[in-house]
């Protein structure tokens, strides 16, 4: 079996430079890794863009999120080259969970608190 690369998908906050001391600590174990640029538009525009840089990745796949990039990760998954999801700091959803819901969830959790929905006019909301 090959070895699989590990694909790692950064949270809202952040960008694909935050996995860099990992990344140099995964090749010193001779492990390949991508650290994807997440556009942070939406959990289906996302994973819809994580799969596409799926698609361009030989061999197995280990996906790694953190934070919102759990939501990310969940969503594009069922790739066929996906073997294994890793949640670092991150949402793990059960299908239908939004962010919001899961920030709130549980005590101890400042996210909910901190998030402020303003309506747009498209009938979502943005925080």
């Amino acid at each position: 079996m090959a070895t699989p690369t590990v694909v790692l998908v950064h949270g809202a906050f952040a960008e694909s430079a935050s996995w860099n001391d990992v990344i140099r600590h995964l090749y010193q174990n001779e492990v390949t890794s991508v650290a994807v640029a997440n556009p942070l538009r939406s959990v289906t525009i996302d994973a819809a863009y994580l799969r596409d840089v799926l698609d361009s990745i030989p061999g197995p796949i280990v996906l790694v999120g953190h934070s919102y990039g759990g939501f990310v990760i969940t969503e594009a998954g069922s790739h066929p080259s996906v073997e294994a999801l890793v949640y670092v700091g991150a949402f793990a959803p059960d299908h239908g969970e939004n962010a919001f819901e899961l920030s709130t969830k549980f005590p101890g959790s400042s996210l909910g608190e901190a998030l402020d929905a303003h309506p747009v006019s498209t009938g979502a909301t943005s925080s």
